[in-house]
């Protein structure tokens, strides 16, 4: 359903197109709508996936004792600050070395390369099975002018 409403403007404009007596199909419309969202979700992955890997070697790269070092001076300055406030000892610089080694930990960037693997594999195979049931559904090019005025009557009254 919802696929047929995001796909429906794409649908009717390609419908509309005509060439002295040729003419595009419902059924050649909805193959090219459902080609279209493919290509533009693949469009999308490969644009985005060299992102990922570039960021990823960027944070492996990052060292963190040298992040610290660089931070010091700040990081007492606050401490002094928080110490004049509170009256007691606290060490900003320890939690800040545990949060960056934590975040920068080698495990870690595993597994967000792992939950980024897990996300596409899935919503690829989503894909796959939305575009099969979408073309193979008998139903679906004679259902789509039925469903947009039935969907009408509901938001309308």
């Amino acid at each position: 359903a919802v696929l047929s409403i995001v796909g429906s403007p794409l649908m009717k404009l390609l419908s509309k197109f005509q060439y002295k007596r040729f003419r595009i199909s419902k059924g050649l419309a909805a193959f090219a709508t459902l080609s279209t969202f493919i290509a533009l979700i693949v469009i999308a992955i490969t644009f985005i996936a060299p992102m990922i890997g570039k960021e990823s070697a960027r944070l492996a790269k990052i060292n963190p004792d040298r992040l610290i070092s660089a931070t010091r001076e700040p990081m007492s300055l606050l401490e002094d600050y928080i110490t004049s406030l509170t009256h007691e000892k606290v060490s900003i610089e320890a939690y800040v070395r545990e949060k960056v080694v934590g975040v920068l930990n080698f495990a870690n960037l595993s597994n967000w390369i792992k939950a980024i693997t897990n996300f596409t594999g899935g919503a690829l195979m989503a894909i796959f099975i939305v575009s099969f049931i979408t073309l193979f559904c008998r139903n679906f090019l004679r259902s789509i002018a039925g469903f947009h005025r039935y969907f009408n009557r509901i938001i309308l009254y």
